[in-house]
């Protein structure tokens, strides 16, 4: 059975009149395996002689090609290395008293309020990703010290 991108004219609509990606046509077939179909959709569009729009297209299909990360896998990578870095933040009391300050002082050193340290002191909440990574910086600096 004949798929729609292996249509001259379906293919040549959603390419040049609706402005489609070759990523985005492939996508409509295989959301989630889109990168392999948008070669095969490349090569049709060779067969077909229907010319690219802009040599970016090809670069990035060149990159797909070769295997290299996408932009939403490199971001995922890097959340998961900011995650694991994070999980090796020391628990808030324990930072603060590698620093020897008062609450007070590592609640101004985080800024946050003292009443948000005295909750993570607690384990009413925990420090949020963002704060882990501030409180690993802060233990860093003093360290250097």
């Amino acid at each position: 059975m004949k798929k729609l991108f292996e249509d001259k004219n379906w293919l040549y609509q959603k390419y040049w009149n609706e402005k489609l990606s070759l990523m985005e046509i492939a996508m409509i077939f295989e959301p989630n395996d889109w990168y392999y179909l948008a070669e095969k959709i490349r090569k049709e569009m060779i067969k077909f002689g229907i010319k690219r729009r802009s040599s970016s297209e090809a670069h990035i299909l060149q990159h797909i090609k070769m295997g290299h990360m996408t932009r939403k896998n490199r971001i995922k990578q890097k959340g998961e290395k900011l995650e694991e870095l994070a999980n090796s933040c020391p628990h808030p009391r324990e930072s603060r008293q590698m620093l020897g300050v008062t609450a007070k002082q590592f609640a101004k050193l985080c800024d946050v309020s003292i009443r948000t340290v005295g909750r993570w002191e607690s384990g009413e909440k925990k420090p949020l990703l963002a704060q882990k990574i501030l409180i690993l910086e802060v233990l860093k600096i003093a360290r250097e010290f």
